[in-house]
């Protein structure tokens, strides 16, 4: 019985290989939504840039500090999506091992 047991936590499992290429496949999401997430910080920001040039009422909108929050949070965004990149290229290499 127990070793039946133990046969079916076995069946259980994903093998290394599987689950390898599990994690590289789950960390490649990652990246993903991070780049999409970056783009539309970027966008925002943009966007936020273009109201206040639109509107005239903020003579240097590079400086002003809507925009500067705004492109501060894309960046860190940027950031974050090349760290989860990387953490994706090394379970990749590793998958193929």
């Amino acid at each position: 019985q127990q070793q039946q047991q133990q046969q079916q936590q076995q069946q259980l499992q994903p093998s290394p290989v599987v689950f390898k290429q599990q994690v590289a496949s789950m960390a490649m999401k990652e990246a993903t939504i991070a780049f999409k997430n970056m783009e539309d910080a970027y966008a925002m920001a943009k966007e936020i840039m273009a109201l206040l040039s639109a509107s005239g009422s903020v003579t240097n909108v590079e400086e002003d500090p809507r925009v500067i929050e705004a492109a501060a949070y894309a960046k860190k965004l940027h950031s974050v999506a090349l760290f989860k990149l990387k953490v994706s290229k090394r379970a990749s290499e590793e998958a193929e091992r």
